[in-house]
């Protein structure tokens, strides 16, 4: 793999990826946050007729 690629972290996520999208499972509590998110940000920004692209870290779902 490329020099700027940790192997460790790619395998860490690796293993999480199932988790990550299972809305009842460990990660449940993002899940739930993550519509009262994107209603606080529809509350401060008009939206309409915009296309959004929530491109985060790795803790949120989106």
């Amino acid at each position: 793999m490329d020099k700027n690629i940790d192997q460790n972290e790619v395998n860490k996520f690796a293993e999480l990826a199932d988790k990550w999208w299972d809305s009842s499972g460990e990660f449940k509590p993002l899940h739930n946050i993550n519509p009262i998110r994107s209603e606080y940000i529809a509350s401060k920004i008009d939206l309409k007729g915009k296309k959004v692209l929530d491109v985060d870290v790795g803790g949120f779902i989106s």
